[in-house]
């Protein structure tokens, strides 16, 4: 069956069983009203697209969220012509109700960008380096030289639930191959609601341009630092060196838990980080076990104080032993005398005695496991109590949880 298109001025035509076929072929084919896109009356480099009334099937519903579609009928952004081959790009209506594009890469045979946004596709344009102006499907092959309406991809059903989106379901895990390595271990992942099937383990190499995000590898020699780690929405898995989250989702929201980083055009989800070194070698080995990452020596390497003795709330820089994102520390906490004790708490807290993790060390060498929250800053406070003896307490970082971005 060709391609047909609903003519909603009736049948403008001569009363015939080829019109007939066509408009029964439109509403066959899904040609409904509600977002439906066509080119301007006039055509321009613009996209004309229907709104969604109150009778509209579209209204009550909006794609893998609880907001509704209200769109006014209206017009999409001007597109711009490609400038060496032709290009696909996909017309959407934002969380915002505003029409918005995702600009394609240009090829000889170009594809369709991948969509992982939060929104409702529309169409696909297919641009031409030539064009002045976009013209309906059926009106391509009068005008070879202008871009055209390529498909319409208005969706009928999401199978995507709400609760999907952005989510780390299952794998998706860093591991420790050598310093000059790293593991992503197979597993599944929603970048925004696309799905990402990861079958195989992937291998990150420090010194391998193809394993950053731009193709550039990025140097530490002047400072040891943190290395992110994150997906695209085509599944691609790459370095993307000292830039922390600072999305909350594809929308560019700033509220919330920051998932993602924003390169300018591709939201990145992102999944992990290693510290890397002076020499541009991964700093330590570490295991994942779920949402906790642990330091394979932190007696001898992730030591963070040697016998402290404050005994007022006293910050303790973390930031060479945690990530940006993580929430929660695992340290170990030593003390050595008998008489004392040890509160902990998060950087800034208002806790009076913060997490009581010792109340009275009474056999001398002690070491005690504990949770401590943290934030950005990544410090945490401590301070020693004084029950007969000053207070001496050494604290290493185990590990820290990143259950917050899964």
């Amino acid at each position: 069956m060709s391609k047909s298109t609903f003519d909603t001025n009736g049948l403008t035509g001569s009363f015939s069983k080829d019109n007939m076929n066509n408009q029964f072929g439109a509403l066959f084919q899904g040609d409904s009203s509600p977002l439906r896109p066509r080119a301007q009356s006039t055509p321009n480099m613009t996209v004309a697209v229907n709104g969604t009334p109150a009778e509209s099937y579209y209204s009550p519903f909006w794609l893998a969220t609880s907001v509704p579609a209200n769109y006014t009928a209206g017009s999409s952004p001007s597109i711009s012509a490609p400038s060496v081959n032709p290009r696909i790009d996909i017309l959407y209506l934002n969380s915002s109700n505003v029409l918005a594009w995702v600009t394609g890469t240009e090829a000889a045979a170009p594809e369709a960008p991948a969509f992982g946004l939060n929104g409702i596709p529309i169409c696909y344009v297919y641009a031409r380096t030539t064009m002045t102006t976009i013209v309906n499907y059926e009106d391509k092959d009068a005008n070879p030289t202008q871009g055209y309406i390529y498909q319409d991809i208005r969706p009928n059903y999401s199978f995507v639930s709400a609760g999907a989106r952005h989510l780390i379901t299952r794998g998706f895990e860093l591991t420790y191959k050598s310093t000059a390595d790293v593991y992503i271990e197979p597993g599944t992942l929603y970048h925004n609601t696309t799905e990402i099937n990861a079958t195989a383990r992937t291998t990150l190499t420090l010194a391998a341009g193809a394993s950053w995000w731009d193709g550039a590898v990025d140097s530490y020699s002047s400072a040891a630092g943190w290395c992110y780690i994150a997906v695209n929405p085509s599944g691609d898995k790459k370095f993307i060196g000292a830039n922390a989250p600072d999305k909350a989702d594809v929308d560019g929201n700033t509220v919330g838990t920051l998932l993602y980083w924003y390169d300018g055009s591709i939201y990145w989800r992102v999944i992990g980080a290693i510290r890397v070194t002076t020499s541009d070698l991964v700093a330590d080995k570490f295991y994942q076990v779920g949402d906790w990452i642990n330091w394979d020596d932190p007696g001898t390497n992730h030591k963070v104080l040697d016998w402290g003795t404050a005994t007022s709330f006293t910050d303790i820089d973390c930031s060479a032993h945690i990530p940006a994102f993580s929430k929660l520390v695992y340290v170990s906490a030593e003390g050595s005398k008998n008489g004392e004790g040890l509160r902990m708490r998060a950087n800034g807290s208002s806790a009076a005695d913060g997490i009581r993790v010792s109340d009275n060390n009474s056999s001398g060498y002690l070491t005690i496991f504990v949770m401590v929250p943290t934030d950005s800053s990544q410090v945490i406070e401590y301070k020693g109590i004084n029950l007969g003896q000053t207070p001496q307490w050494t604290v290493n970082v185990n590990g820290f949880y990143i259950g917050n971005i899964r």
